[in-house]
């Protein structure tokens, strides 16, 4: 079984963390990310509901949200929601007013929006980083 890249730079720099990607390897077989299909968007929103709470309570928020959008997340669906229907999920003022500003700035940038998935990190950060509410 041959290791990926990553996996080998771990293994280099860390000898006994090394041993447990072997180990769990042999047990559980090559394991390889797979793209998501969730939209960049979904995902941030799903970040900012997640962040400085429990996954089980930020599950039930998030899916309350999704709900209140009939299951598809989507800047044009934020912006159309009531702001007291998205805080009525579970979500905090200050939350509610972040994923605001997340919607308005992809509604504003839709270029940069799709080229979200492409761009190198550094390029990620600067650009998300510059909507209140959203740190690196």
């Amino acid at each position: 079984m041959t290791k990926s890249a990553i996996e080998a730079n771990l293994a280099r720099a860390d000898p006994a963390l090394g041993r447990v990607i072997d180990a769990v390897t042999a047990r559980q077989g090559s394991l390889r990310l797979t793209r998501s299909r969730t939209t960049p968007f979904e995902a941030l929103v799903r970040a900012v509901v997640y962040q400085s709470i429990s996954g089980k309570v930020a599950g039930v928020i998030f899916s309350r949200l999704k709900g209140a959008m009939a299951g598809v997340v989507t800047p044009a669906k934020i912006l159309g929601l009531p702001q007291a229907s998205i805080a009525s999920a579970g979500l905090s003022d200050a939350k509610v007013a972040t994923i605001r500003r997340l919607a308005e700035w992809f509604t504003a940038n839709p270029e940069m929006a799709a080229l979200l998935p492409q761009l190198p990190d550094s390029d990620i950060v600067q650009a998300l980083t510059s909507i209140a509410g959203i740190g690196a």
